[in-house]
């Protein structure tokens, strides 16, 4: 099986744009002097309003630098999981490495929490035309079976719309 992304597109459009116009809006960037050093400090301080600030900022930037310390932000499960969420985010935003793909997945499949699952995939589904190859379709698909069992009613909801994909493309 295939997924077409060009049909997920039409499921994730409205969260994407959210998730633009939420780092936009809410970004405090133009009124903070703040240089990317103290950023880069800001997603290892351990304080989530931080972290997310920084987040947004590196996303904001598509600055590659940030890269491996939101991996690891995403990967810490002592890490708030909103903070974990506004890491992936950044990283969906930011551009496609094989270690942000391999740690996208890995989040979207064993994280706890269905919001940093559900921001994961986004993440990974946003580099639609970059994970053709059959082993990466295989885990996408393991992930959408997984979530459709979820408890989460956001990612059932996405997995039943993504199982549609799937058929539709058969």
């Amino acid at each position: 099986m295939y997924i077409d992304f060009m049909k997920l597109n039409k499921i994730i459009f409205l969260v994407m744009v959210f998730s633009l116009a939420s780092l936009l809006v809410t970004s405090s960037l133009l009124a903070n002097d703040k240089n990317k050093e103290e950023y880069n400090a800001d997603l290892n301080s351990g304080d989530a309003s931080l972290q997310m600030e920084a987040c947004r900022y590196f996303a904001e930037k598509g600055d590659e630098s940030a890269v491996e310390a939101l991996i690891f932000l995403l990967g810490d499960p002592n890490t708030d999981s909103a903070v974990q969420a506004s890491a992936a985010t950044a990283l969906g935003l930011i551009g496609k490495k094989e270690n942000t793909v391999d740690s996208l997945i890995m989040a979207a499949r064993e994280n706890p929490s269905p919001t940093v699952q559900y921001a994961s995939f986004i993440a990974l589904a946003s580099w639609q035309d970059d994970l053709t190859d059959e082993k990466r379709q295989a885990e996408l698909k393991e992930i959408i079976i997984r979530m459709k069992t979820s408890s989460d009613p956001y990612l059932s909801d996405l997995a039943t719309r993504m199982i549609e994909v799937f058929e539709n493309k058969k």
